[in-house]
């Protein structure tokens, strides 16, 4: 998604994330406020710390490999980058 911003119809600017994300009719409804929740918290929470527990868990397992290339060091610089 991109995060460029475009222009709505108060004249403020918004940007697309923050439309796409959000109910186009009634923001302030309860339905909307949960569907709000679970996406940007509990759904995005959730890719970043599987994420993160993956890249650890790769990051330990190149280190521990007796074999030490110019591969699996970039694997582990890879690992702790992103």
């Amino acid at each position: 998604m991109e995060s460029t911003t475009k222009a709505s119809d108060g004249g403020s600017n918004t940007t697309l994330i923050d439309a796409e994300l959000s109910c186009p009719r009634e923001p302030d409804t309860p339905g909307c406020v949960l569907y709000s929740f679970v996406v940007c918290t509990v759904i995005i929470g959730l890719l970043t710390l599987l994420g993160s527990v993956g890249n650890i868990i790769s990051f330990v397992v190149f280190h521990r490999d007796k074999i030490k290339t110019s591969t699996t060091f970039l694997f582990q610089v890879a690992s702790v980058r992103a």
